[in-house]
Formats: structure tokens, C-alpha cells, sequence
């Protein structure tokens, strides 16, 4: 039975919409802002669902989680009486109302019932967006309705992208106007040519079922519908002297043509490609002549006889990034010259770096790295490749370079994976202007890499990119996700064809890479890892540490791979990636599996060599343990909160974990989440600026905000109102307040050397969170102190943890230190605590915020 998704089932073309879809034996989702009458009367799935609200939108979407949908009909629209809505009375509340209902919602619907429609069985799947002509620009001839013409406008425009990316996915896309109906927007508004809601849905119906992936816009005209449809595709004779194609002479719009019948020739049509198809033919066409006028000289023109903007400088550029380009003068004097004469210019050899240690000019090694030379300085080169050789290299070793002529060697040989150190290695020291330019030049070729011999360079690249990810201003689409499964997919390729020239260990290095990013990938985003640990992994790794050939990093780096490794045992034999699967930590099969992981991160900090027990490996312990107990704070719906991004507005104050009965293997995770959070936090603090800096932006930052953001958990779980783990740890043992100020202090060092990219994003999230903290304390507070004061009836008042351990004073005595539940008609519990004088009742009453003092051990506990 196929599935259909329909939004404002309530009335009008949504309610007719969803009677002939369940007349044709559809198994209909109908959705409305509430439950009403029209929506009752329906036998179909009912659902209330507001599009407005994202909350809802993803409620309802995982309510659907694993169910094919086979048709998504956004219906649900709404519009301002016209005298509300004109140039003299709309107002913001009007336009966003219009707009979060028109426009968002069947946006973030169909974002949010994506997987969904991939699953679906149906050839195609479809989403129909009901629009409106009033959306056109050029047809708007009476003005007015401001909020719903342009909220239809925007939407024509929403449906248009979406056809575009959903093409190559085989998901139609299908903008409805159903013209004037006689339905709920419309009151008021007589028209002698409104029809009926079932009308109206009816014939739109047919229209949909007919849509094709070659079709895109639908419009109601006068009392029928049309629908536009692209121009039928020439055949190849006809298209290449530009002359009209008359297909379907009597065969119905299939080949041959009229002309070609006529002249007897082979009338073929070549299917269409789509249009990333085509960007990507053209950006290999421009990748090959540049290569081609690289090879012969020629690349070095400047803009005005045509050359690339990323070749050359503008007005906007610094003269430091100009460094030493060549002169106009220069390039004369080399396309006059003979060919060995322009290779020649190049050729003289200098050191990079000076007796003094200073750094000297650099001659240039190639036309290759041309593009690169005009926007950061050879001298500057060298400074940031000595960055990486004695800075980043010994705490995380991926590349090992020769010690001498190591930026000769990659201007000559690599200048890709020259151009992506620069970009990894640069941003402490380039300006965020270069750095752009750099990343939009790197990025340029990497888009086109299917264009590119697939090579162990270009992997190698692509990695060094991944590590020290930040998304680039003009190419933001691009998600770090994709490149590292691009890394993968060119390995695999170079690795099936290498032969015995090849740099082995680099492709064992290249291999493992691939395995360790992919995994990191998909802990982060909580998916299925296809990258999975083999016999060959163990071989590559055994051959880093123990080969002749290897330098002293490989056996650092094996130890990185062995330590992830170990990470993706820990994730996948407790499926952490599985929102479905929520095991239970007290079961005895888990119980086993646990204590054999718990001895699996024992023999790897065993095995590590004392030479190489630097914090920076040590840190991936405390990642695994921090995994190995996680499962501590797990619920049967919150799992999917532990994926990425760990932000404040993914923390539920209400999902946490209460069990009836606390076991000792609760006690034992909370106990080792705790410290493992506490280690890894202490550990990243420790670090000064220069190795941050140094460290793999994508393996360390966001491992460190993740055990903030389980610290933050716990305290919920141990404070909030109905908990049980509040009994195991006290909310002043997590230190919660201490740890958010160390990083805020960190980020704060970090952005003092680099106030852009990763450390600007850390600081960002951790002062955001310091504040959410902070109101969610002084919530929980004043609720907690209003209920104790009696401002409830005293019946409702349950077995309750005070959410902090709090010094309650009168004046300058101290009367209690208290981590217990304090309940009125408790006094007997607490003899001595409260003056004679002064009733138990009253002494909670006269409690206030302000006589509480956060977080500070306590001195004296009463059982």
C-alpha cells in the first residue's frame, strides 16, 4: 500500500486531497495545526503537526522514522485578509507568520521526511508543494498581498532548488497552482471562478500522477489546468547546426525528426545531463586547458588577456601576499624567450631557510604553483612548511617530509598537497584575506578532483584538508563529510592499481588515514561507519611500526590508528550508532562485553611505548572510556541527541535517565563518565596555544566539547526534578561552572592568536553555553525554592533532590550543610540543624536565592 503525507487536512484542498488518496486505497498521514472536525472525519492516520515550529516538524518526522513515503503534499498555507495585508497595514507579525507557514514549512518538512522518501519503492517518489501564480513577479499586475505574494514567490523559488538537487536522487518535484477555490482563505473573497476543493484536487491529482522528471511548473488557467513542460530535446544532427527539431512525426515525440526523414539520416537524441553533470564536464574542460597552458608557458598572463582570478591579485590584496610575482616585464621576456628559456626563469635553487634561521626568498619551482605563488609568497611558504615540520609533525605525524629541499621537492613534484598544507598550516599565520584566497583556490581543484589523476598525492591532500577543516567562504556547501569519503573512494582506486614503485608506506599511511576519518565521521554524526577495520588495516599498521623504511612517526601515527581502532570496537559492538537499539548496561551479555572493552583500553595504554606517551595520544583513552560508559545516560528517545553538533539546543532538561532501581553498574558508569569527562577536559586545558593550534582541528575540539556537553547531561540527570542519580553524585562533584570557565578560558587564549575559524566557533559555543547554563540553574533554583516555600499544596510536594548543595544561613550563622532532600515535616531527620526557635515550615519558607552559595564542598552531611 503506498504512503502519502498531507499537510492541512482540516479543510479545503487538503481534506479533498486526502479523500481520493484513501479512496484509491493510499495509506494516508493527515496532518493539521490542530485536530479539528474535518480532520476527524477522515479514516486515515491523524496527526497534529504544526509547520511552523520546527519542534513539531521533527517530532513528526520521527514518528515516520524507517517508513517509506511515497508522496509528500504540502498543502498547508495561509493568507491575511487583503486589507490587512497591503502596503499601508502589513506588519512584521503578518510576514512572519505568512512566511513560517508558505515558505519554511514545506521546506523543512520535506528536509526532515527526506530519508523517508528515499525509501521509497515508488519510481518516483514526490514532494508537491501547493504555490500559487500570484508568486510570479512578472505576472503581478494588482499589487497588494504583500506577505502571501512574496511568501509564494519564495516557496516557487524553494521548489525550483529542490528539483534541482532531488534530480539526481529521482524525487519529482511538483509546484501546484490550484487557482481560485472555494475554501477557507477565500472567505470573503467572491470570484465567479472559483471552483470546489474536490474539484480542484481532483484534476491536480492527475496532474501530479502524470508528472515526469522532464517536467517542473504547474498552473491552474481559467477553468483547466496546464502544465508547462521543458522544450523536447533535439536530436544530435539538428543541434549541431542550431536549427529546429520537429520530433514525432507520427511516433509521438520520438526520433526521427522531420528533417532527418527527409535527408535520411540517423536521427539519435542524446539524453540530457543533469546540470551538475555538466558543471563538472566543464570544470574538467577548464582544469585540462589550464594544465595545457601551464605546460607550455602560458599560464602566467595577467587578468586582462583573460587569465583566472585566482591567479592574479586585486586591488583588495595586501603587497605582502604579492610576494615575488613575476613582473610584466618578466613575463615578456620569458614568452619571447625559447621554451627551455621560460622553464630555466624558474629553475635556481635557494635554501629555505637561512644559517641564522631566518627565512630566505625561494625561487620558484614550476609553473604548477603559479596560482599559489601569486596569492601567498614563496618566503612564506617555507615559514608555514617549517610550521608543520617542527610544530605540528611531532604531536600528530600524517606526512613525513625530507629534511632538506622539502618545498622544492613539493613545489616540483606535489603542488597540490603543497597547496593544502598551506591551507591547514597557514592560519596562524596568514591573514583571513589570503587564507580565503588559498581555500577558494584549493577548493576549486578539489571540487573537480573527479577530473584529476587519481593519485596518492591528491588523497593525501584531501586528508590534510579534512584534518584542519574550515569551511571556506565560497564553498560552504562543502561539508568536511563528503571530502573524507572522497579520500576514500581515491584510495581504494590508487590502492587497487599501485605497483612496486609506488610509495608503500605512504599508501599505508594514506589507508589508515581514510579508516581513522571515516570512524571520527561517523561517531560525530552517529552512522553506520562502511570504512571498517581489516586484516588488511592490521597489516598497514604492522608495517608502519615495524619496516626498515619507516621514520620515527610512522609508530606514533600506528598508535593514533590502533587508538581509534579500539574506539570503533567500543561503538560498534555496543551499537552506539543505532538510534533504535538502547541496551541495557545491567544485562549480563553487556555486563561481559563491557569488562572485555574495559581490557582492551588497558592492554592499548600498555602497549604504548614510554617515548611516545605524549598527552596528545593519551587524550583517545579518555575518548574511549568516555564511549565505553556513555550508555549511563542513554533514554529509549534520546539517543539521537548524542550525534553532532553538541550545542546547547539539542539538551532536553526532560529526557534523562531515572531508573526505579539504581544497580551497581549504573553506579560504576557514572563514577568512570564522570572522571574520564573530568581527564580529557583537564588534559585538552593543559595544552598550551601553540600545540591547540597544532593538534587536527576535526580529531580534538569537538572531543572536548562533547565531554562538556556530557558533564552537562549528568547534571541534569543528577539535579532535575524526579531523578535517582542525584543519589551516586552530587552536582558539585561535576564541576560543571569550573570546566565551562576553563574553556572559555582556553578559547579565549586560542582566539588571542587566531580569531577566526575553529578557536571563533569554540569560543562562540562555549560562552553560549555558559549562559544556557546558567538559566537553566537559576530556573531549576527558583522552582525548586518556590515549591519548598509552599507555594503548591503541600500534597503535591514529592521525593525530591534539591538541584545544588546549597549552605543555608540566616545572617552570618551557618545552619546545614545540606545534600539531602529536605522535606517539610523532615525535622526529626535533621536535629540540630534548625533553630528551636524556628519552625521547620517556616525555616524553608524564609529561604532565598540569595542565601544560597553554588558549588562549594560540603563540610557536614546529615543522614
Amino acid at each position: 500500500m503506498p504512503t502519502a503525507v498531507i499537510t492541512g487536512c482540516n479543510s479545503g484542498i487538503g481534506y479533498a486531497f486526502a479523500q481520493i488518496l484513501i479512496g484509491e486505497a493510499w495509506d494516508v498521514h493527515a496532518c493539521d495545526h490542530e485536530v479539528g472536525p474535518g480532520l476527524q472525519a477522515l479514516q486515515a492516520r491523524l496527526h497534529r503537526l504544526d509547520v511552523r515550529f520546527p519542534e513539531s516538524i521533527h517530532a513528526f518526522a520521527a514518528q515516520l522514522q524507517g517508513m517509506p513515503v511515497d508522496v509528500l503534499l504540502n498543502v498547508a498555507g495561509i493568507m491575511a485578509p487583503p486589507e490587512k495585508d497591503n502596503l499601508e497595514t502589513t506588519t512584521k507579525d503578518i510576514l512572519t507568520n505568512t512566511f513560517e507557514t508558505n515558505t519554511f514549512g514545506p521546506l523543512l518538512l520535506t528536509q526532515a521526511l527526506l530519508p523517508n522518501l528515499l525509501a521509497s519503492q515508488a519510481r518516483p517518489p514526490r514532494v508537491c508543494i501547493v504555490s500559487s501564480r500570484v508568486g510570479s513577479i512578472g505576472d503581478n499586475s494588482t499589487g497588494g498581498s504583500y506577505a502571501y505574494r512574496a511568501s509564494k514567490a519564495a516557496v516557487n523559488s524553494v521548489g525550483k532548488s529542490m528539483a534541482v538537487d532531488l534530480e539526481d536522487k529521482g524525487i519529482v518535484v511538483s509546484l501546484l497552482h490550484p487557482g481560485y477555490v472555494n475554501s477557507n482563505m477565500m472567505l470573503g473573497m467572491d470570484n465567479p471562478e472559483a471552483v470546489e476543493p474536490a474539484e480542484a484536487a481532483g484534476k491536480l491529482w492527475k496532474v501530479v500522477q502524470s508528472k515526469g522528471m522532464e517536467e517542473t511548473v504547474f498552473h491552474r488557467s481559467t477553468h483547466h489546468f496546464m502544465f508547462t513542460q521543458k522544450r523536447a530535446r533535439a536530436c544530435d544532427a539538428c543541434h549541431i547546426i542550431k536549427c529546429k527539431c520537429e520530433l514525432g512525426s507520427g511516433t509521438g515525440g520520438s526520433p526521427p525528426c522531420q528533417r532527418c526523414t527527409r535527408l535520411k539520416k540517423d536521427c539519435i537524441v542524446t539524453p540530457p545531463k543533469s546540470q551538475k553533470g555538466r558543471v563538472a564536464e566543464l570544470e574538467a574542460k577548464v582544469e585540462a586547458l589550464t594544465r595545457l597552458l601551464e605546460a607550455q608557458g602560458l599560464s602566467t598572463l595577467s587578468s586582462k588577456d583573460g587569465g583566472d582570478e585566482s591567479s592574479h591579485t586585486d586591488e583588495t590584496t595586501p603587497p605582502e601576499a604579492v610576494g615575488t610575482a613575476p613582473t610584466a616585464g618578466a613575463k615578456k621576456r620569458r614568452l619571447e624567450g625559447s621554451s627551455n628559456d621560460r622553464v630555466e626563469s624558474y629553475g635556481a635553487e635557494t635554501s629555505e631557510v637561512s644559517a641564522a634561521g631566518g627565512f630566505t626568498a625561494i625561487s620558484y619551482g614550476g609553473t604548477a604553483t603559479l596560482g599559489l605563488d601569486q596569492i601567498v609568497p614563496v618566503e612564506m611558504q617555507a615559514r608555514i612548511l617549517h610550521r608543520y615540520t617542527t610544530e605540528v609533525y611531532p604531536h600528530f605525524p600524517i606526512l613525513p617530509l625530507p629534511a632538506e629541499h622539502a618545498l622544492e621537492n613539493l613545489r616540483s613534484s606535489q603542488p597540490r598537497l603543497l597547496q593544502a598544507i598551506i591551507y591547514a598550516m597557514g592560519w596562524p599565520i596568514l591573514s583571513v584575506e589570503i587564507q580565503e584566497k588559498v581555500a577558494r583556490l584549493l577548493m576549486n581543484h578539489e571540487i573537480a578532483m573527479t577530473a584529476e589523476p587519481q593519485t596518492l598525492e591528491l588523497v593525501q591532500a584531501i586528508q590534510m584538508v579534512c584534518l584542519w577543516y574550515r569551511a571556506p567562504k565560497h564553498h560552504k556547501h562543502l561539508a568536511v563529510w563528503q571530502l573524507i569519503e572522497a579520500s576514500a573512494d581515491i584510495a581504494s582506486q590508487t590502492m587497487a592499481r599501485r605497483d612496486e614503485d609506488s610509495d608503500r608506506l605512504g599508501s599505508y599511511r594514506a589507508w589508515l588515514m581514510c579508516y581513522l576519518l571515516s570512524h571520527v565521521a561517523s561517531v560525530y554524526l552517529r552512522e553506520s561507519n562502511a570504512n571498517v577495520w581489516t586484516a588488511y588495516h592490521e597489516e598497514c599498521t604492522n608495517m608502519l611500526v615495524y619496516s626498515a623504511e619507516s621514520p620515527p612517526g610512522d609508530i606514533l601515527l600506528a598508535q593514533y590508528v590502533r587508538a581509534e581502532h579500539l574506539c570503533e570496537q567500543i561503538v560498534s559492538q555496543l551499537q552506539l550508532n543505532d538510534s533504535e537499539i538502547v541496551l541495557d548496561i545491567c544485562s549480563p551479555a553487556v555486563k561481559t562485553k563491557m569488562q572485555a572493552l574495559r581490557n582492551g583500553i588497558i592492554d592499548w595504554q600498555a602497549s604504548i611505548p614510554a617515548s611516545l606517551r605524549i598527552p596528545s595520544l593519551l587524550f583517545w583513552q579518555h575518548v574511549a572510556t568516555i564511549h565505553l560508559h556513555e550508555y549511563v545516560l542513554y533514554t529509549a528517545t534520546n539517543k539521537q541527541s548524542f550525534a553532532a553538533p553538541y550545542v546547547v539546543e539539542r539538551l532536553s532538561v526532560t529526557d534523562f535517565p531515572a531508573p526505579a532501581v539504581l544497580q551497581p553498574e549504573h553506579v560504576a558508569s557514572l563514577l568512570a563518565l564522570k572522571t574520564a569527562c573530568h581527564a580529557l577536559l583537564d588534559l585538552f586545558s593543559a595544552f598550551d596555544s601553540k600545540t591547540l593550534l597544532a593538534l587536527p582541528t576535526l580529531l580534538y575540539i569537538p572531543r572536548a566539547a562533547y565531554a562538556l556537553y556530557l558533564l552537562i547531561k549528568m547534571y541534569i540527570a543528577c539535579c532535575a526534578v524526579g531523578n535517582t542519580y542525584g543519589a551516586v553524585i552530587g552536582v558539585a562533584e561535576l564541576r560543571v561552572d569550573a570546566y565551562l570557565e576553563e574553556a572559555v578560558d582556553v578559547a579565549v587564549r586560542l582566539t588571542a592568536v587566531v580569531n577566526h575559524g575553529a578557536p571563533a566557533a569554540m569560543r562562540m559555543g562555549t560562552v553560549r553555553t555558559r549562559e544556557w547554563f546558567e538559566n537553566y540553574k537559576a530556573t531549576m533554583f527558583n522552582a525548586e525554592i518556590e515549591l519548598y516555600a509552599g507555594d503548591g499544596p503541600a500534597d503535591d510536594i514529592q521525593q525530591q533532590w534539591l538541584p545544588f548543595d546549597a549552605r543555608v544561613t540566616t545572617g552570618d550563622d551557618v545552619l546545614a550543610w545540606c545534600d539531602f532532600p529536605l522535606m517539610p515535616g523532615d525535622e526529626d531527620d535533621v536535629q540540630g540543624a534548625v533553630p528551636a526557635d524556628l519552625g521547620f515550615d517556616d525555616f524553608l519558607a524564609s529561604v532565598t536565592a540569595e542565601e544560597f552559595d553554588y558549588g562549594v564542598p560540603l563540610d557536614q552531611t546529615f543522614d
